[in-house]
């Protein structure tokens, strides 16, 4: 083997060993959430197979000249390439390598598609309706940030939370999420709790039934002064607006926000919109304010083959198969019995 020959080996077994690290490191980012981590993750690993490609050509070249004459002996049978007629395997051939920019591939079932904010030129940031309340337990009361979203069913509560106010159980639940796209999950067991709501001054409170969960939602941008004070000049208190926590403890669903609307609702001219709640006013809509924070730019994975990591980096997905799989039945048996005809010798034995 030539020194290039074996630089070559050796620099794909080492890349194949970056991708395949990269590729458990993207799982366990997924699977913790890490949004940040994910995107670098994911950029890492298409640098990485790219340049696992980029010596496909070199490696075939040199495999094929491997395959000498006394190694296909050993079976008893002759191997002979249907491409160049020489003696390797089609598999193998570098002809089929140098011809690759000209192939084309029979689509597969597996989509992936990775969407990436573009963080390079700037969001702006879209303000969802939270607010500061007070949440009480049997010994334990906490201000924390909770989120308003009519299109949850259910209301949530962090699991830490729930266990920092000793909540009792009620009962527990199983419940499938519906996500975006029509996604289903597994079912989920839910504990079922019961608190207190309060607005955060006290001129309000009420019992809510709530569901246990680990982590409710990622990270959500608060209102600046500027805006806020488009509100204060009206005599509108915001309450998110003056805390330094960032964190979602409580997400109010529509099965309890409905009976929280008073139905005062107030528009700015700088297109941000204040709905009242009894447990304070909450603000959603676009800013003018433009970030190139990494918190603002979301990657997601979006795995449509039941959503399997490996799926991702399957060889098909990939484009690498054997390009005797991309011909039809007519195809192969028509190659199949040229080459029989070509290389089967009929030798006339004469009779005694």
């Amino acid at each position: 083997m030539s020194s290039t020959n074996s630089s070559t080996i050796l620099q794909r077994k080492v890349l194949r060993s970056s991708v395949s690290k990269a590729i458990t490191e993207l799982d366990n980012a997924i699977t913790a959430r890490d949004v940040s981590l994910t995107g670098q993750i994911f950029a890492k690993l298409e640098e990485k197979s790219s340049r696992l490609f980029e010596n496909d050509p070199e490696v075939l070249e040199y495999l094929s000249s491997q395959a000498t004459q006394d190694e296909t002996n050993k079976c008893g049978m002759s191997i002979r390439c249907v491409v160049c007629t020489k003696k390797h395997y089609p598999i193998l051939c570098p002809t089929l390598c140098k011809d690759s920019d000209n192939c084309s591939f029979p689509e597969t079932k597996t989509a992936t598609n990775s969407v990436i904010s573009n963080s390079c030129s700037g969001t702006a940031d879209v303000l969802l309706q939270t607010l500061m309340i007070r949440v009480s337990g049997p010994s334990n009361t906490k201000v924390v940030r909770a989120l308003c979203d009519s299109a949850s069913q259910k209301s949530y509560i962090k699991r830490d939370l729930a266990e920092f106010l000793n909540l009792k159980i009620d009962h527990t639940e199983q419940l499938k999420h519906s996500l975006f796209g029509g996604i289903e999950t597994e079912k989920t067991k839910h504990n079922v709790l019961k608190c207190e709501l309060q607005e955060i001054r006290g001129n309000y409170k009420c019992e809510a039934v709530l569901l246990d969960k680990e982590t409710i939602c990622g990270i959500i941008p608060k209102i600046n002064k500027s805006d806020a004070e488009c509100f204060t000049k009206h005599g509108i208190y915001l309450s998110d607006s003056e805390s330094n926590c960032s964190d979602i403890s409580i997400l109010l669903g529509a099965d309890i926000l409905g009976k929280l609307l008073t139905g005062s609702i107030s528009q700015q001219p700088n297109g941000l919109t204040a709905v009242q709640t009894y447990l304070g006013w909450v603000v959603m809509g676009t800013t003018n304010t433009w970030t190139n924070s990494s918190n603002h730019a979301m990657p997601i994975i979006s795995l449509h083959s039941g959503s399997k990591i490996c799926d991702l980096w399957s060889l098909d997905v990939l484009g690498i198969s054997d390009p005797a799989e991309n011909k039809t039945k007519h195809e192969l048996d028509t190659e199949t019995i040229a080459f029989f005809e070509k290389t089967v010798i009929f030798e006339v034995i004469g009779t005694r």
